[in-house]
């Protein structure tokens, strides 16, 4: 079963890769291209509180320079065993210049115990994410909260 779940994770993370290449190469009028706006994210996430790590994706719409919607899914180990959900993610960048940008993510996250909330703040340079998110919610025990420190890249999305 992780086996398969890495072997998903692997694919969508080749996937997010490439259509980002192929947006860069072409000028948006190729029908090969997800747009100017596709933007994805690959995180890896758990160094604090959370007694585990786990990896995840998301892929959504840049409307701007500062308004990203997307869903995903995240496969993790944590003490006891393993864990997935899917999620629907709200991102705000603050675009003050044009290398270091903080940012609020809120994200909302759906699993077999129920919905769960997990807002973040964070800092983007480049394309390398570091944000500091906390878990509200659903887990195998009641009203579970957690603060941790997530990693990531980011593909795509509007420049300007």
């Amino acid at each position: 079963m992780k086996l398969k779940k890495l072997f998903i994770i692997a694919a969508v993370l080749f996937m997010a890769v490439r259509l980002s290449a192929q947006e860069k190469q072409n000028d948006n009028t190729s029908a090969l291209t997800l747009g100017h706006g596709y933007r994805a994210f690959v995180e890896v996430n758990g160094f604090g509180e959370l007694p585990g790590i786990d990896i995840s994706t998301t892929h959504g719409y840049q409307f701007n320079r500062n308004i990203f919607v997307g869903a995903g899914a995240t496969c993790g180990i944590m003490m006891g065993g393993e864990y997935s959900y899917a999620h629907t993610d709200v991102r705000y960048d603050f675009v003050f210049n044009d290398k270091i940008t903080p940012f609020a993510d809120m994200r909302v996250y759906f699993n077999k115990y129920g919905v769960g909330l997990m807002p973040s703040i964070g800092y983007r340079y480049r394309h390398l994410n570091v944000s500091v998110k906390y878990w509200i919610g659903s887990s195998s025990e009641r009203d579970k909260f957690f603060t941790t420190f997530c990693v990531g890249l980011d593909f795509g999305g509007r420049k300007r």
